[in-house]
């Protein structure tokens, strides 16, 4: 829909610049439900574009033949055959009042050409009433927030952009100077970190519980729905309550963890004084994840490109879209590439390369920035000791040194994460087929879940194996045995 509404603006019909609906209860299928519109994303009518908004409710074939909406290359419609091509299709079967929202024709008032008890029929042979169109009305306007959702979030950071670019620099500039007091306010300014999460959290229960009983007392509360319309979220107060619920439990088990761990806090605020210490004498730690981030940027630019060369590298198959779906306007479309199974092995080799070497450049990162700070941290004598550019120091050695095993260990992430990439693709064939019993249902989750918690695990591991690597130059293999014992042995304080 959006699309479309695009074309025209670009088209030589200029003038054109509102989209109509031919039949509106078609958006009916939406119905709010989100699982359904995620399914299928658009109403299913023909969608003309037109100079202006209908101004008054009459049926398709009772306008003149030199006003009716029709598609495009249409024949030329007269007054002989405008019945047929309403019959047919390719003309509006009927016109309601409308207003411009958002550059589409949304009617206003349908009771003075479909009434309750009054029934009309479609280009599609379906009876149409009111309250048909009322529920395509609603399921439109889901379809819109929907798909203005994303728009409007855009259009608002377009325009406050270099508000953002200054509360990035501020927060840099404010998380620099945290860092570089920590090591004399540290024990202070920790417990009072602590003490005003608490208090956040505090005043967040209270706000929820005030809103929660303002809906509920003056009856203005909305039924709660997932929808694309945050406004709806915000007027119902089943969502004030389960946000409510969520700080309150969310509250007791950080103050139940704090009692626990109440001693391991004072070992927290040593760390982080020396952590202080040695951001203050690397500051160019602060800046180095820029270039796994960039690399990472290139990388997925170039997984893009040569995606959209395999997929669309084949011979395109068209099929005639109208003889099965009569209500749209398409006649001919692609329906896809034929299958190769050379490209697609090509495809999955690809996709499992960059999933790789993405990889590859996280472990690269968390390996470099270890020996940078194993090189402040075990020197003797600071800053004698200390290498004049340890960020330099520590790329070179790892590029060096510990290549092969930060491939491995990039390598283990990879295949955990391309089987879990298979179970999705199996469960979504199994879904098409029509085979997606609770049994199979149940077997895929459990299946999906050990992969998750198992590629969890090993992303954790590989960071400890890292900085063993850094630190005291081991293989891999080694360097995740002892990281796991030294895990093991301080589980609390993972």
């Amino acid at each position: 829909m959006a699309t479309r509404w695009l074309l025209t603006l670009l088209s030589f019909n200029r003038d054109k610049t509102y989209l109509l609906f031919f039949d509106i209860s078609t958006c009916a299928t939406k119905g709010g439900d989100l699982a359904q519109f995620v399914t299928v994303p658009s109403c299913p009518t023909p969608q003309v574009c037109v100079s202006a908004c209908p101004t008054e409710n009459e049926l398709g074939f009772s306008r003149k033949a030199s006003d009716m909406v029709c598609k495009e290359d249409t024949e030329t419609v007269t007054e002989l055959n405008k019945h047929k091509m309403v019959t047919q299709g390719k003309c509006a079967p009927y016109y309601l009042t409308s207003q411009p929202v958002l550059y589409r024709c949304i009617p206003t008032l349908v009771e003075n050409l479909l009434a309750n008890n009054s029934v009309i029929i479609n280009a599609a042979g379906s009876n149409m009433t009111k309250k048909a169109i009322e529920a395509g009305l609603e399921g439109l306007q889901f379809l819109m927030n929907a798909q203005n959702f994303g728009m409007s979030i855009f259009e608002d950071m377009l325009a406050v952009w270099y508000w953002l670019l200054i509360g990035m620099v501020l927060i840099m500039i404010l998380a620099f100077v945290y860092i570089l007091i920590t090591r004399w306010i540290a024990a202070p300014l920790i417990w009072f970190t602590i003490i005003a999460v608490f208090a956040l959290l505090i005043y967040g229960m209270y706000f929820c519980y005030s809103k929660y009983m303002f809906l509920n007392d003056s009856g203005t509360s909305q039924e709660f729905k997932f929808t694309f319309d945050l406004d709806n979220y915000r007027k119902s107060k089943d969502t004030w309550l389960g946000l409510g619920i969520f700080l309150t439990v969310l509250l007791v088990i950080l103050l139940l963890i704090v009692l626990v761990l109440r001693k391991r806090i004072h070992i927290a605020i040593a760390m982080i004084k020396e952590a202080s210490k040695a951001v203050a004498a690397i500051k160019t730690a602060l800046f180095f994840p820029l270039i796994p981030w960039l690399l990472q940027l290139v990388l997925f630019a170039w997984f893009v490109a040569v995606t959209v060369y395999l997929v669309t590298n084949g011979t395109p198959q068209y099929k005639t879209f109208e003889s099965m779906h009569p209500n749209t306007s398409a006649s001919c479309v692609l329906a896809g590439y034929m299958e190769n199974v050379h490209l697609f092995r090509m495809q999955v080799f690809h996709f499992f390369g960059w999933l790789w070497i993405m990889n590859f450049i996280i472990a690269l990162g968390q390996c470099v920035l270890a020996g940078a700070f194993a090189s402040w941290y075990f020197a003797f004598h600071k800053p004698e000791d200390i290498p004049a550019l340890p960020i330099i120091s520590s790329f070179r050695r790892t590029l060096r040194y510990h290549t092969g095993s930060l491939a491995f260990g990039a390598a283990i992430i990879a295949i955990v994460k391309i089987i879990s990439t298979v179970l999705d693709y199996i469960h979504r064939q199994i879904k098409e087929s029509g085979q997606d019993t609770k049994c199979v249902k149940f077997i895929m989750c459990c299946c999906k879940c050990c992969f998750w918690c198992l590629e969890k695990f090993l992303k954790s591991l590989n960071k400890n194996a890292y900085i063993v690597i850094a630190t005291k130059g081991k293989n891999f293999c080694d360097a995740a045995k002892e990281a796991l014992k030294l895990s093991l042995e301080n589980v609390l304080r993972e």
